[in-house]
């Protein structure tokens, strides 16, 4: 029981764990792939404009020079490789070479592939996006200026716009920076905590300004919504817990019960011991019965051998009287040679108690190897002599070697063979079998066999059939009984197999190894 309880415990614990471990994984996974996706979404302008500017460039140097001077500008590692045929749109990795780095892949034509190494969305990143954009419009006159600034916008997913009342927005020393040609990062704040910026910057020569913003800082789940998850997750555990241990208690309680009604005045006289929990009470209380049925069986093997020990003293003198009366008497008398016959059942049935009695106790046997054959023929040819009227028939096909005890192994087939002879009409016959995994050992005969009801508790001690086979003989049914138990001795099983004609017993003893 302790062992249970060790095994439900760890089972608790194993499962707390596993839950821990598997809502950080999955708190950690999903804000790895929010992350990922909000970082397509803040670069998804950037990568357009630096396609637009690698795209312009006329050879390989200046393709070259130009990434060197955005890279610079914006505190990332640029490069351009051959594009994969199966890679059509911006894919982010994690960069396992690099702490909290990834690595952006975005291709820019047919043929090549911009991969950038970042840590992360950064002001450097903003402010140089909006340095390529300012740059990417001046390219364009003034007349075209504000259709190209509307067909980039389109590649943001934050707003970009253009302002001309900058003075409600910022204070004076942002417009004096603003004045000498700087950008302005403004930062929004929300409980001490950045969650936002703006990114201002002049619009060439005009008195207007580019805004980009607000650009969203990422924010993952809070940990202490990881925090209540894993609360959430033990109330239902112990919520769980308690309700397996409730109805664990509550069995153990109604096998206590059943315990005590075995006995109930045995265990009411028992002491038990105080502040035992219900499990050590059942337990306790188990050890008890299991000592007083122990104590039933010692006292039930003494008192069997005490009333067989009697009996065949008063049934030694009754024969000895008999014997004497008969000689008296000068001539067989026919009531005596009927009442000796009695007498030497009631003989028989005290030892088939005792043999019985012996082989219940499931005392290890000695064995030796055997050679079966000649054997087993032995035991034949001598029930041979016993039943003269009867055909006794043994087949073998191959020889055959048993580990098995000779004593008790001639007792069970020569029950086997008396009981096939009492029935039998004219023959009984032996076979002996071997085969890869065990040897069979069948005796069958001619009689009339064995009915359907009969068939469940043929092996039965004192069992008696009540129709025909049975009113050949008055038979106590221990025989087969105590062929059953010295064949499960034997590691055997034995069946009744079915027939049209007479009875087949059919004992199959395992081979060693073969299991």
């Amino acid at each position: 029981m302790q062992t249970l309880f060790l095994r439900i415990y760890g089972s608790v614990i194993l499962a707390v764990s596993l839950v821990l471990l598997l809502s950080y994984l999955v708190f950690s996974s999903v804000n790895q792939h929010r992350y990922q996706q909000h970082l397509a979404e803040q670069l998804s302008g950037t990568l357009y404009l630096l396609k637009q500017g690698i795209n312009r460039q006329t050879n390989t140097a200046n393709r070259e020079r130009w990434l060197e001077l955005v890279a610079s500008l914006m505190n990332v590692s640029l490069s351009l490789v051959d594009k994969p045929p199966n890679l059509n749109k911006v894919s982010i990795s994690t960069n396992v070479q690099a702490n909290n780095g990834y690595i952006v892949e975005y291709p820019i034509n047919d043929t090549h592939l911009l991969t950038m190494h970042l840590n992360g969305v950064s002001e450097q990143i903003a402010t140089g996006t909006a340095f390529l954009l300012l740059n990417e419009i001046g390219l364009y006159s003034a007349q075209q200026r504000q259709a190209a600034f509307d067909v980039i916008s389109n590649q943001f997913h934050y707003p970009i716009n253009r302002v001309n009342e900058a003075s409600q927005l910022l204070d004076s020393e942002q417009l004096e920076r603003l004045a000498r040609g700087e950008m302005v990062i403004v930062w929004q704040t929300e409980f001490d905590s950045s969650l936002s910026f703006d990114i201002y910057a002049p619009w060439g020569n005009s008195q207007d300004l580019l805004k980009l913003g607000t650009i969203k800082v990422f924010e993952q789940y809070p940990h202490w919504l990881l925090i209540s998850g894993f609360i959430a997750v033990l109330s239902v555990l112990a919520v769980v817990i308690l309700f397996i241990i409730r109805l664990l208690v509550k069995r153990l309680t109604y096998i206590q019960d059943k315990v005590d009604a075995i006995e109930p005045e045995l265990i009411q006289a028992e002491e038990i011991p105080q502040n035992l929990d219900v499990i050590n009470q059942l337990t306790w209380k188990i050890d008890q019965m299991a000592l007083r049925i122990t104590r039933l069986i010692e006292q039930k093997h003494q008192m069997l051998r005490a009333v067989s020990h009697d009996l065949r003293t008063p049934l030694s003198k009754a024969q000895f009287r008999l014997e004497t009366l008969n000689i008296q008497l000068g001539v067989d008398n026919a009531l005596i040679a009927q009442t000796k016959a009695d007498l030497n059942q009631l003989n028989l049935l005290i030892s088939d108690l005792l043999s019985y009695e012996k082989l219940t106790d499931n005392k290890a046997i000695v064995k030796e190897n055997v050679a079966l054959n000649s054997f087993v023929l032995a035991i034949v040819q001598g029930m041979q002599i016993v039943f003269p009227h009867i055909e006794f028939t043994f087949q073998a096909q191959q020889e055959c070697a048993l580990k098995i005890n000779k004593q008790l192994f001639t007792r069970m087939l020569e029950n086997l063979l008396n009981n096939a002879a009492r029935f039998a009409k004219e023959s009984v016959t032996v076979q002996l079998t071997n085969h890869q995994q065990n040897i069979v050992l069948d005796v069958i005969d001619d009689g009339p066999g064995v009915d359907e009801q009969s068939k469940q508790h043929i092996f039965e001690p004192f069992y008696q059939q009540d129709q025909s086979r049975s009113n050949k003989t008055s038979g106590y049914g221990l025989g087969l009984a105590i062929v059953q138990q010295i064949a499960s001795q034997h590691d055997a099983d034995i069946s009744l197999i079915d027939t049209q004609v007479g009875a087949h017993f059919s004992i199959h003893f395992q081979l060693k190894g073969s299991e």
